[in-house]
């Protein structure tokens, strides 16, 4: 160690800096994701409650606006209901008009929808990510560890709703996104292919990159005695490299550890890998039965998107 400059701390500090944040996120991870998600009112909206007071407020609005204190609806009685006559004139169907309950829930003739939760729901887990961030930062790792730790404690907890969060997804997936994946583009140097030892070495990494997930993912699908095609399928998957292999071939580049001829390798093999994944995987898939579990798994989704607005 003290002949390559490099000590024992410098070393163990981050391990036991990795360590803790893992058994900080399993012993008080979820209680404050599920503490974020209240306090921002990200929780799926009970649906039995929303049909009753959405269907009580539909069928007496005349009530609901002289409880809202509209004089003039207190004394004007009660209101003519469908297929009753009126002194006016003949009897004639009553229009279903969108009513608010005082659940901020909307019902209509075509059903009830909830609604968006609270303003401040996307501040507060965006709060909670950047808390995240900055606490692994701060312990002298990537701040990236903590917000994808934050995330996976946002979306493994059993009442949010991650409809509410779109919004969230849509400024990361169309702003912040192409930034970085730009900023990480900036960095490389395609020239550094035109020597022939940087492209032989991108080839050769490349192949053994691409051999090593798809080794691994068929021998240990195939003795988990899953098909010949659902091994393919999980070996593409896990073949996929992406942000991570970025950020951390970024970091590797600001540290001096790697040159700029071997960081471009790096993200041109996770380019690469990326982009062979989607194909194979529609191929191999294809050729997938599925199972009654994944059936119902779908029903499932299915399910969930009919309860969000617009059918989304």
């Amino acid at each position: 160690m003290a002949t390559t400059g490099v000590r024992g701390g410098d070393i163990a500090w981050p391990v036991l800096s990795v360590l803790g944040v893992i058994a900080f996120a399993l012993v008080l991870g979820r209680p404050l994701a599920r503490l974020v998600v209240a306090l921002g009112d990200l929780a799926h909206q009970p649906t039995g409650e929303t049909d009753e007071a959405g269907g009580r407020a539909a069928a007496n609005p005349v009530d609901l606006a002289a409880g809202a204190g509209s004089p003039r609806a207190s004394e004007a009685g009660p209101a003519p209901s469908a297929g009753v006559a009126s002194p006016v004139g003949p009897a004639s169907p009553v229009e279903p008009t969108p009513t608010a309950g005082a659940a901020g829930l909307v019902k209509t003739g075509s059903g009830t929808a909830s609604a968006s939760g609270s303003p401040y729901g996307v501040a507060v887990a965006v709060l909670f990510i950047f808390a995240a961030a900055a606490g692994t930062h701060a312990l002298r790792l990537e701040a990236i560890l903590g917000a994808f730790v934050a995330g996976i404690l946002l979306g493994s907890t059993p009442t949010i709703d991650l409809r509410r969060l779109e919004p969230l997804r849509l400024v990361v997936v169309g702003v912040l996104a192409p930034i970085f994946f730009a900023s990480a583009g900036l960095r490389i140097d395609l020239t550094a292919l035109a020597e022939a030892e940087v492209a032989i070495a991108g080839v050769v990494i490349l192949a053994l990159a691409i051999f090593g997930k798809f080794a691994g993912a068929y021998i240990g699908a195939r003795i988990s005695r899953l098909g010949h095609w659902e091994a393919l399928s999980l070996g593409a998957g896990l073949n996929a490299r992406g942000v991570i292999e970025i950020v951390v071939a970024g970091t590797g580049l600001r540290l001096g550890v790697l040159s700029p001829a071997m960081y471009t390798v790096i993200v041109l093999v996770a380019i690469a890998t990326s982009i062979m994944t989607p194909p194979i995987l529609r191929a191999t898939m294809r050729r997938v039965e599925q199972t009654a579990e994944e059936q119902l798994r779908e029903l499932d989704l299915a399910d969930r998107r009919s309860f969000a607005p617009g059918g989304v």
